[in-house]
């Protein structure tokens, strides 16, 4: 049985009929990378050890987004009917959208002072909740579900047309274009019309690179992985996840030194980097991991709520002890985190407490 054919349980797609479903085999060394992958992401956002960790720590967003996706087209392709692939769609926007509104209400009081969407009155306030919750701005991680659920649909009902070679032709302009927005801006700076164009966009549907477009071509990269594609051996891809990782220092360097500024949220490179790792990943040799299916929610649970964290984190040591080394911040918001989630898992056991599941 190949990838393609393998049926998951995997945190963003409701499960399958019992005849259909079926745990990979190294489903649980995914859920140990998305564990990880969360620390990862607490560390792009602590600045833990910055610059030193760019570029490699983003990827992780673009890893998160493959692994949803692929496990999603999986479940996709095992439906015999349309009615059944429109249903698995439906549970799959459902499932997040629970997922979305948990954590919007969670951490509203905490967004509400590091937002500041009443600064201009509560008239415009009230808009600016309306407007940042269907676009995906309000908590830090909100972002990455609303593109996850809409660029996930965008490329379901596409692909009843496009061909996976035109979908991967669109992702590529999608995600050159967010490149070109977060890393190679600088070459536009005496094209005015350009930059007016940009700032238009992002006035209304924010920065490329944290919203919607910036998912379109991992998602798309996850479909064809499920249908088949990107297969590689895995001393090819060995070698193929050396050199782009050089080259994805190289471009970083020159970034650098061109536009003066270490800190991008996507470089070119992040694609042959990603899906090199992608697929290691899916041809990992299997390995069992007693509490897998705990670290797959606390990974969720971490990624959605350390933004939260670490604006009370970084508020309290203000008033304080001062500003903190990363490290020090990367450690406490990283404790937090953990503990909370474990909290939640053991709280949502309770019989009054089970709506606590939709945390994750």
């Amino acid at each position: 049985m190949n990838n393609s054919q393998i049926i998951s349980e995997q945190v963003n797609v409701l499960p399958t009929t019992p005849q259909q479903a079926k745990k990979p085999a190294n489903m649980d060394l995914i859920d140990l990378v998305k564990l990880i992958l969360s620390f990862v992401i607490v560390a792009i956002h602590t600045q833990l050890f910055d610059p030193v960790l760019y570029p490699w720590t983003r990827l992780a967003v673009p890893l998160f987004f493959m692994i949803s996706s692929y496990f999603f087209f999986v479940k996709v392709n095992a439906c015999q009917t349309a009615a059944e692939k429109n249903k698995c769609l439906k549970g799959f926007v459902l499932r997040n959208l629970k997922l979305y509104a948990f954590w919007f209400i969670a951490l509203f009081p905490v967004c509400i002072f590091t937002r500041g969407w009443f600064d201009y009155g509560i008239i415009n306030g009230i808009l600016n909740i309306i407007i940042n919750f269907f676009v995906g701005s309000t908590f830090v991680a909100s972002w990455f579900i609303s593109a996850l659920v809409i660029g996930t649909a965008l490329i379901f009902f596409a692909s009843k047309k496009l061909s996976n070679k035109v979908l991967l032709a669109i992702g590529i302009v999608y995600f050159i274009l967010v490149s070109l927005r977060s890393s190679y801006l600088f070459i536009f700076k005496d094209l005015t019309s350009v930059l007016v164009l940009v700032a238009k966009y992002e006035y209304y549907l924010g920065v490329p690179y944290n919203s919607i477009p910036a998912g379109i071509f991992w998602i798309v990269c996850g479909k064809i992985f499920a249908d088949g594609g990107f297969r590689a051996k895995v001393k090819d891809s060995t070698f193929n996840l050396g050199l782009s990782l050089a080259l994805l220092f190289i471009e970083w360097i020159l970034l650098y030194r061109y536009s003066g500024s270490f800190n991008k949220d996507s470089y070119l490179m992040l694609a042959p980097c990603a899906i090199t790792i992608f697929n290691l990943l899916l041809q990992a040799k299997p390995r069992k991991f007693k509490y897998a299916s705990q670290m797959r929610k606390i990974s969720i649970i971490i990624y959605a709520s350390h933004g939260a964290v670490l604006s009370v984190v970084s508020f309290i040591f203000s008033k304080t002890v001062g500003k903190m080394p990363s490290v020090v911040n990367f450690i406490a918001v990283s404790a937090i985190c953990v503990c909370g989630a474990l909290l939640v898992l053991l709280l949502e056991k309770f019989k009054y407490l089970r709506w606590l599941k939709y945390s994750h």
